[in-house]
């Protein structure tokens, strides 16, 4: 929580309270504005400063917004404990699959408004449908953290080095795009490993069940495909320790303390990981959200 009174040069006062984790802004004692991204927020903020800031009433404007910006201290200890889950696989055509869906691999079932990426560089690994996960871990009395709808979406380039997160927020209305529009997997152990196949999600037998014991990697039986729990160590490396604490174009500060795993996914001798700050995974927002590969 950031808040502050101020008193413009005519003597009227100015009051801006802040929530970074509610993503509210509350003005002058009204009630307060929620916003669903940090981004929106970062940008009320601004839109309300910049006349008191022309009053010079406001003089440590540059200081507060790196404040906001950046994630409060306490969020780098926020850590969501949610119950890991198996990711299982059925190897069937893209086409025996139902639009909409969560598979592996064929061609992504988008909704109107949310373009494939652009440049080319990114093929479609797989999508989660939130609702077929919402049902499951409601199935087993399990929280499921995550939106209970809309549509995840993994892309990853052909050599793994680099991959994006898309969320759309409802499931509705989706269109298979044709598979000529879809880069392929010209790498023999990705084609296989990202093989299409229907997923299914099933929780482990324990919350602390090791996840991690696996050293086969491929599609048989895809060994390690999880979502949350800990993440397979290849070579010892834990794959968020790369992550340097930067603030990025948008306002995102990323730094490692704050990542936990959203998805493991095996491929070629390794693994991509998907991880995203547990303060974005309460707010159910994936602006953050990072891949990072690490193999043999």
């Amino acid at each position: 929580m950031y808040q502050e009174f101020y008193s413009d040069r005519t003597g009227e006062n100015y009051q801006v309270e802040v929530d970074t984790k509610k993503l509210t802004l509350k003005v002058r004692g009204q009630g307060p504005q929620a916003f669903e991204t940090p981004q929106a927020l970062v940008q009320a903020y601004i839109d309300y400063m910049t006349p008191l800031i022309e009053l010079e009433c406001f003089r440590d404007y540059d200081n507060v917004l790196i404040t906001l910006r950046n994630p409060l201290d306490d969020e780098e200890n926020v850590w969501v404990d949610a119950h890991p889950m198996h990711i299982t696989t059925q190897e069937l055509p893209d086409a025996d699959i139902p639009v909409g869906a969560s598979k592996r691999g064929g061609s992504p079932d988008m909704p109107p408004g949310l373009a494939y990426p652009e440049g080319g560089e990114l093929a479609f690994a797989m999508q989660i449908n939130l609702a077929e996960l919402s049902n499951q871990c409601n199935a087993h009395n399990l929280a499921t953290f995550l939106p209970e709808s809309g549509m995840l979406y993994l892309f990853i380039d052909e050599e793994c080095s680099r991959g994006l997160l898309l969320h759309a927020p409802a499931h509705e209305g989706l269109v298979r795009l044709d598979a000529s529009l879809i880069p392929p997997f010209r790498q023999r152990y990705y084609a296989r490993d990202l093989a299409s196949a229907r997923l299914g999600f099933e929780p482990a037998e324990e919350p602390g069940e090791d996840l991690e014991e696996e050293e086969d990697f491929g599609s048989e039986g895809m060994e390690g495909f999880t979502l949350f729990g800990e993440p397979a160590l290849v070579q010892d490396m834990p794959p968020f320790s790369m992550i340097e604490r930067e603030v990025d174009a948008q306002g995102f500060a990323r730094f490692a303390g704050s990542y936990q795993q959203l998805i493991q996914l095996p491929i070629g001798e390794g693994y991509m990981h998907v991880g995203m700050p547990g303060a974005d995974v309460e707010r159910g927002i994936f602006e953050r959200a990072v891949c990072v590969y690490v193999g043999t």
